[in-house]
């Protein structure tokens, strides 16, 4: 995880039951084995961020301020498909020029795939992966690299595993509204953008209504967001992505190169009932500014970049970032909070509805009304 340089791609996650105050030494005891020990089956556990063999979790390694940031390391034997099929046909080749009839059956050539694999596997260097894990114990704010479904299961077997009682659970529209704000996705109001009868809401598009929202936001107030007294600077850009469930036309378009907000493309995808999925998020409060692929569907954030760091030294500069990650996010969601606060009252939410309806027959903000 590229903490104290390069951009980071991560999700954030929320810890329903705080960790335990001996939690680094439930790392320590949950550590990944010696990688002299892996043989057939892949071996996993907790290391340091120093690089993915640092067994050594104490106080000092794993605590950076009041965070703690480590590593769920992965090691696996990996044969390279076009080896394995190299030896295969060798094999294969060899039994067929011995054998009578000049061809072996199928079985027999599963046979002979499983006993090649089992001769090149010992042989073949460990295959190793890391995802990274920053997380705050008193707030219980967690963010890591392991953003698709495979990695998630990974990280929440390995949390119950090592701190028994605690689940994680991804932060995305629907929890962030459900965490923050006590509204559940689906008792909110079906909801339209174009003429016709209102969507039913699910939990898993809140998040492109939200950013549709936030582009319209944008649009109409010059790219200044007001948030509890305070103004954050936001732009959006292409690539975007535009989805709609219905059960007629395209479910998804991309619009990218050039000036993807200012073009027809993507008013023709409003208007025809899409919303708007996937952009490059760009905030920006004074000197800071940060930006990043957002995907409202799943609230991930693709090769997001911090502003540079003027420390000098690794932990300092690990500090200092992780700091900045977490105040990015705070930010992001306190714009979040604005438009759920308006969705879940219908009184504050219809006029809004009006005018973003609007907003899209006029074209977006591009001036490519309807004729």
């Amino acid at each position: 995880m590229g903490i104290a340089n390069g951009s980071i791609s991560c999700r954030m996650f929320y810890l329903p039951v705080c960790l335990p105050e001996n939690w680094v030494e439930c790392l320590a005891a949950n550590a990944a084995p010696e990688i002299e020990s892996l043989e057939q089956d892949a071996i996993g556990g907790w290391v340091t961020t120093r690089h993915l063999l640092d067994r050594n979790i104490t106080e000092e390694s794993v605590t950076f301020g009041e965070h703690g940031m480590f590593v769920l390391m992965s090691a696996a034997r990996k044969i390279p498909s076009a080896l394995l099929q190299a030896n295969c046909r060798i094999e294969e080749a060899a039994e067929i020029a011995a054998s009578p009839s000049g061809y072996i059956t199928k079985i027999r050539k599963m046979e002979i795939r499983k006993a090649v694999s089992e001769r090149l596997l010992p042989e073949m260097p460990p295959t190793l992966g890391g995802l990274a894990i920053i997380v705050n114990p008193e707030s219980g704010h967690m963010f890591a690299t392991g953003i698709s479904y495979s990695n998630i299961c990974a990280i929440r077997a390995a949390f119950l595993g090592t701190f028994p009682g605690v689940d994680v659970v991804e932060v995305t529209a629907a929890t962030a509204a459900l965490q923050r704000h006590h509204i559940l996705a689906r008792d909110l109001a079906p909801t339209t953008f174009v003429d016709g009868p209102p969507e039913m809401l699910f939990a898993d598009n809140l998040g492109p209504e939200f950013l549709t929202w936030l582009w319209y936001i944008m649009s109409e107030s010059g790219g200044m967001v007001g948030v509890e007294g305070c103004s954050i600077a936001i732009s959006l850009d292409g690539p975007l992505t535009l989805v709609h469930d219905g059960d007629e036309g395209a479910f998804e378009v991309v619009v990218k190169h050039g000036k993807p907000t200012l073009s027809g493309e993507a008013v023709a995808a409003m208007r025809a009932g899409k919303r708007l999925s996937s952009a490059k998020l760009t905030l920006a409060r004074g000197d800071e500014i940060c930006s990043a692929m957002f995907d409202a569907s799943e609230f991930i954030f693709r090769s997001l970049k911090l502003p540079r760091s003027d420390e000098f030294t690794m932990v300092e500069k690990a500090c200092e970032r992780i700091n900045m990650l977490e105040d990015f996010f705070s930010r992001f969601l306190l714009v979040f909070d604005r438009f759920i606060t308006q969705r879940a009252k219908p009184k504050l939410w219809k006029p809004v509805e009006k005018a973003i309806t609007q907003w899209i027959a006029d074209g977006c903000g591009t001036g490519k009304g309807q004729v």
